[in-house]
């Protein structure tokens, strides 16, 4: 029969989710597709961290900004303070100041007062000398009048809005950091875009989604190698190898493992090797057991037959012995009527019938001698025959020991060639005799 895997049967027909039911296959992609997942997960966050941490940073680089061109002001005001400059005069020299910082490469401040009115704007001159009183952002926001707000109300703040980029007629998002001079009734401030955030945010998240992908792609070729290891050394699913040791370890032998093309040094392959040695191995003592099962039956016939004889002979021994006994006895008994009548004339006649008598007496001591030997070699023979029995039956034992083993049709095939093989002998009794072979599973031989 052909073995194949069947990993319902692993399972058991739960419906409890099992890990040691998936294949090896499976195992190894649920360990990339978790590593991929915890390092998706590790980056969202630190993504989002980091988006945060780029956030404040940028707010905070406006505010320290701001912050500069705020003590520029306040430098021009000590001047005037000091006399050293006219008041227009240091307004003129920090207006200028402001108006030609820059920072992040384009980024630039301007000066409005608490009117609104436009001081300074270095991106829109127009705008200069203008009331900002009714400027209005696309969503309809009067931005510069909420700055004035957040000066009055803290002295410095962010104000969210919408303004176009420079050379742009496009509002975009902007949130800008305000701060007042009181001394002069000024608001000066800065922004930074949001959609420079955005653009940072996705370009890390691009950098992270190739990081992760690259990643991805060193674990899948690590996770296909691995693989292609495992199975290349067990030769398939390492649950095929546990069933067909299951199998055999039932005694089932005939079951054909399916090698891949070119496996030759598998676990399977190696399974398979030790099942086809291990079935011959049974085969051959199957027919062994066979063959002494049949050797013992021939024994004890035999030992049988000669355990007859020799009772035979032994009877016939001991009627020898008695009708000896009875002549002796016959014959003594007239010759010493004989030498009563002619004692005197036939002296040497009674010598001669003394010496019979003796000779007679070691005839049969002799011939009690071999009953008792005969006897002897008859009980040993019964005892021989019971070994012979004994043995008839462990074989037996073992004939039927071996029959547990389910053999395939190629080793079934070397058995019937080995008994085929099997030699033959010739028992009989007295001058028959028979020519017996070895049969198996059976406990008598067969005449041939």
């Amino acid at each position: 029969m052909t073995f194949s895997l069947n990993l319902t049967s692993q399972i058991g027909g739960s419906s409890k989710f099992k890990l040691g039911s998936l294949t090896i296959s499976s195992r190894l992609w649920l360990i990339v597709a978790s590593a991929l997942v915890g390092v998706m997960s590790q980056a969202g966050v630190s993504l989002y961290s980091e988006s945060k941490i780029l956030t404040d940073e940028r707010y905070n680089s406006v505010r320290q900004n701001v912050e500069v061109a705020h003590a520029l002001i306040v430098h021009y005001h000590e001047q005037v303070v000091k006399g050293k400059l006219l008041e227009d005069e240091g307004k003129l020299r920090a207006v200028e100041a402001v108006k030609a910082l820059r920072y992040g490469g384009a980024e630039y401040f301007w000066i409005n007062d608490m009117q609104p009115k436009m001081v300074m704007h270095p991106m829109k001159p127009e705008l200069d000398g203008k009331d900002l009183t009714e400027n209005k952002d696309p969503e309809g926001k009067h931005l510069f009048v909420e700055m004035v707000n957040v000066v009055k109300t803290g002295g410095v703040g962010f104000v969210p809005y919408m303004w176009p980029k420079p050379g742009s007629a496009n509002p975009v998002p902007k949130i800008s950091y305000v701060k007042g001079f009181e001394p002069w009734g000024w608001v000066v401030g800065s922004g930074v875009y949001s959609d420079t955030i955005d653009t940072a945010i996705r370009n890390r998240l691009i950098t992270i989604v190739a990081g992760c992908l690259v990643l991805a792609g060193i674990l899948i070729t690590i996770g296909m190698m691995i693989r292609h290891s495992l199975l290349s050394q067990f030769g398939g699913e390492p649950v095929c190898a546990e069933m067909i040791t299951l199998q055999i370890a039932q005694g089932n032998l005939s079951m054909d493992v399916a090698l891949k093309p070119g496996d030759e040094s598998s676990l399977l392959h190696a399974i398979k090797s030790m099942r086809g040695n291990f079935s011959g191995i049974v085969a051959k003592v199957r027919v062994g057991s066979e063959g002494v099962a049949a050797h013992s039956a021939e024994i004890a016939q035999g030992n049988n037959n000669l355990s007859s004889r020799t009772e035979s002979q032994a009877s016939a021994l001991e009627q020898t012995t008695a009708s000896m006994d009875d002549q002796a006895g016959a014959t003594m008994t007239e010759v010493v009527s004989a030498i009563k009548l002619v004692t005197d004339i036939m002296g040497e006649i009674s010598a001669s019938s003394s010496e019979q008598s003796h000779g007679v007496a070691q005839v049969g001591q002799a011939v009690r001698l071999m009953d008792e030997t005969t006897q002897q070699n008859a009980a040993l023979v019964q005892e021989i025959a019971a070994s012979a029995g004994n043995l008839k039956s462990q074989a037996q034992d073992l004939v039927q020991t071996v029959e547990v083993f389910k053999l395939g049709a190629s080793d079934t095939l070397v058995r019937t060639t080995v008994r085929a093989a099997a030699p033959v002998r010739t028992i009989g009794k007295g001058g028959e005799r028979r020519t017996v072979a070895y049969a198996p599973s059976k406990s008598t031989p067969t005449p041939a």
